[in-house]
């Protein structure tokens, strides 16, 4: 809530006016971040997660697909929008959930999914980005990864992005303290075979439970390493609010002769430091597969997120994934750090910025195309992507 009220902050205007929809709770956090400064005159509506839930019978995987794919009893959330479409009648609403109902509202009103960016990670600078009319299976990225692949940069230049990044990730330091070690283990345990990266998030998140029906973890573990041809092999790393896992671990490297679970003084370093010696990861949605997919690897993801048009969705078929060149990971990149993405300094520091985005979306014929367009891309702008 605080990065709302920042937001509003900065971009406060005579003839915008702002509202927010959101749990009691969460309107009580942005009342107290308003000592702090802040726009007090907001159009409020408080939003019931239990009647939400109870429309549901409390199953939150039920709840969860339905913000994915707008099917089910979503008739209290279309009743709940048109109460604030109603009182409020905004004409530009921006999400940070994915939510189907919110999507079909794109026809006649700019609709943006906001979350952080793919890129970078493990760092301390932040950017987020606004989809237009899609979050996950709706995404820019999940369309027209074609056109992505393509944003017009020459080559020379997508080139130097992809080099830059794959130096920036060899540089990580979580990757120079745990390489080494790593190393070493992955080439006791491959014997010769390629290595799959299984990168898990919480199963009770809102894109594994949407996008995966709730699937288990040690369920997806399974059903991944099974899938895996003979010449793979793989292990796993866990999102850190999942804990050490390592008896699960212990429990699949039993059943599966081609699984290998990480060292425990490994298991704290996450994904990216590995990814560049792996030669595919698997995941349900996890942003874990960007840097992978940037450094050519394979993905497998599901279908129903935006790395869809970047993997494919079965284990089985890693061999036939496709894996970007060097010059369109660059050409990605450029995509990502030119009007995809907005650094957090301009978005929350710089007054006005995001309204003169969100503007230039509202004018555009086509709100992808204008994310597309590369005219006033600068090389500076990947640099400040990355903080340098």
């Amino acid at each position: 809530m605080n990065l709302v009220r920042c937001i509003i902050n900065a971009n406060r205007r005579d003839d915008v006016t702002y509202g927010v929809a959101s749990s009691s709770a969460l309107l009580i956090e942005y009342d107290r971040w308003l000592a702090h400064g802040g726009l007090v005159s907001v159009y409020r509506k408080a939003i019931s997660p239990r009647d939400l839930l109870r429309s549901f019978d409390f199953d939150h995987v039920a709840y969860a697909q339905a913000l994915f794919t707008g099917a089910g009893n979503v008739a209290v959330l279309e009743s709940l929008f048109a109460e604030i479409d109603a009182e409020f009648a905004p004409d530009v609403i921006v999400s940070f959930t994915q939510n189907a109902v919110i999507e079909k509202l794109s026809e006649r009103k700019l609709v943006l999914f906001s979350e952080r960016g793919p890129l970078p990670r493990w760092s301390t600078t932040d950017n987020f980005y606004f989809e237009p009319a899609g979050h996950q299976r709706n995404s820019v990225l999940a369309k027209r990864i074609s056109d992505v692949a393509a944003f017009e940069v020459d080559e020379e230049r997508a080139l130097a992005a992809a080099t830059e990044f794959r130096r920036i990730q060899g540089a990580l330091s979580i990757r120079q303290d745990s390489i080494a070690r790593f190393q070493q283990w992955l080439e006791s345990n491959r014997n010769g075979r390629k290595v799959a990266l299984i990168a898990n998030q919480p199963h009770d998140s809102l894109l594994v439970a949407g996008a995966a029906a709730g699937i288990s973890l040690e369920k997806f573990m399974m059903m991944s390493v099974e899938a895996l041809s003979d010449d793979w092999c793989a292990f796993a790393t866990y999102h850190h609010d999942m804990g050490n896992c390592s008896e699960l671990d212990q429990h699949i490297a039993e059943s599966f002769p081609n699984y290998f679970g990480l060292p425990p003084e490994l298991r704290q370093f996450g994904s990216d430091p590995f990814a560049a010696d792996v030669d595919a990861l698997i995941t349900v949605g996890s942003k874990a597969a960007f840097p992978a997919a940037l450094l050519g690897k394979k993905i497998v993801a599901n279908s129903s997120t935006m790395l869809a048009g970047l993997s494919i969705d079965d284990p089985a078929k890693l061999d036939d994934a496709p894996s970007l060149t060097d010059i369109e990971a660059g050409r990605v990149l450029s995509f990502f750090s030119h009007r995809y993405t907005i650094p957090y300094e301009r978005l929350l520091q710089t007054n006005g910025f995001w309204l003169s985005h969100i503007e230039a979306l509202l004018k555009a014929g086509s709100r992808e195309d204008y994310l597309l367009e590369a005219t006033e891309y600068t090389a500076n702008s990947m640099a400040e992507m990355f903080g340098r």
